[in-house]
């Protein structure tokens, strides 16, 4: 396989992981509901015999969905990185480049189509709706910096794999000069 075809089919598995991601975090993660008190989005609310209560322990929607993200960003990074090594062959530096490339622009991509259709800020509907309206939270993570879980679990893999062909025994290295000058060391 030639270097700009690896390069391709590396992008082009990333990309994939990163679309699969994005749309198992959205099925994955159930938005909780809340309900209209006052213009206000109250999560978790509850009506009760025509009176309005809210939920002394609200559910906690954005952990939830942040720990998803984490387990899919982190397999698809792993994956990805798999990916990587094993098509490499001799292309460490076009193969640490289309990791970290393809790693950071999966996270990016993951989190955009998770994100697609996710709806409004229900803080912000909820003050034109009527006490009572039913509305669910929205998808988001906690921290931005989450987006660098896949780049992160794709270093990993890259980096142990040259680690681990880097610490091959001595007299491997030694058969390998011998072969390419033909003079031993």
């Amino acid at each position: 396989m030639s270097e700009g075809r690896f390069i391709a089919v590396a992008l082009g598995a990333y990309a994939l992981l990163a679309i699969v991601g994005g749309l198992l975090w959205r099925l994955w993660w159930t938005a909780p509901n809340g309900m209209v008190i006052s213009q206000q989005w109250i999560p978790g609310a509850v009506q009760l015999n025509g009176s309005l209560y809210p939920l002394a322990d609200p559910p906690q929607d954005i952990p939830a969905a942040t720990a998803h993200w984490a387990i899919l960003a982190i397999a698809v990074g792993l994956i990805g990185g798999l990916i990587v090594v094993l098509g490499a062959r001799g292309r460490e530096y076009a193969a640490l480049a289309v990791g970290l490339v393809g790693s950071a622009c999966a996270g990016l991509l993951m989190c955009g189509v998770g994100y697609l259709n996710r709806g409004g800020d229900p803080r912000a509907v909820a003050a034109i709706l009527p006490d009572g309206a039913m509305l669910h939270d929205r998808i988001q993570l906690a921290e931005p910096w989450l987006l660098a879980l896949p780049l992160v679990a794709s270093g990993t893999v890259i980096a142990i794999a040259f680690l681990g062909w880097a610490a091959r025994p001595a007299h491997h290295v030694a058969q390998d000069v011998t072969h390419h000058i033909g003079e031993p060391v």
